[in-house]
């Protein structure tokens, strides 16, 4: 009987901890900063479209305008990315005169450590959709390309609607991910919210708060 008792207590303690490992495994150790913006924070150079008068179609007014707005993504105090706005004359045509108004949104880190993620030959910026995962297997770069339309640059780039886009911190050997989410109407960019997960090389799913 004595030994029967002993069994049993050294079976209950090896199930115990077999659970205990078991659940180990399963605590979630990101540490993600979440920041929704209320309101939602609008920047644009362009105010209204306007029809030019030789009739060749509609340029951007103001014709030389620049606008940006700053992104402290990890709320230490220091602003991380930039997002701008630009819209410009230059002369390249007389006959065409509406070509020779050019528009672009730009959004650059900081510093070499503050990157986009981007895709192409150019720096466009990776547009996401949710649950994509944001880690070191992305192209990385300091600046990155939301919008692009002049005659003079090598491409042109445009999109509409709601998208993620992915960001990376370095900070010494260690990565912090993250991502913004934002969305462009026309020539006007609206900041939603934005995440990073401050425990360092963990990647983070875009729309991840927790």
């Amino acid at each position: 009987m004595k030994k029967a008792t002993v069994y049993i207590v050294l079976f209950s303690l090896v199930f115990s901890s077999c659970k205990k490992e078991n659940e180990s495994t399963i605590i979630n150790n990101d540490n993600i900063i979440y920041t929704k913006l209320l309101p939602n924070i609008e920047v644009t150079s362009v105010d209204s479209l306007i029809p030019h008068g030789s009739g060749c179609g509609d340029i951007p007014s103001p014709s030389d305008s620049t606008a940006s707005v700053s992104i402290d993504i990890n709320n230490d105090g220091a602003i991380d990315y930039i997002l701008t706005c630009s819209s410009w004359y230059n002369f390249v045509s007389a006959s065409g005169p509406c070509v020779n108004y050019n528009t672009n949104i730009l959004i650059s880190g900081t510093s070499n450590e503050n990157q986009i993620a981007v895709t192409g030959n150019y720096n466009v910026v990776n547009l996401l959709g949710l649950d994509n995962t944001v880690d070191s297997n992305r192209t990385w770069t300091q600046g990155g390309t939301l919008m692009s339309s002049s005659v003079v640059a090598p491409f042109s780039y445009n999109f509409s609607g709601n998208k993620y886009i992915g960001v990376r911190i370095k900070n010494g050997q260690l990565d912090n991910f993250g991502w913004i989410y934002l969305n462009k109407t026309g020539y006007k960019i609206t900041i939603i919210s934005y995440a990073i997960n401050l425990s360092g090389n963990n990647a983070i799913s875009t729309g991840q708060i927790e």
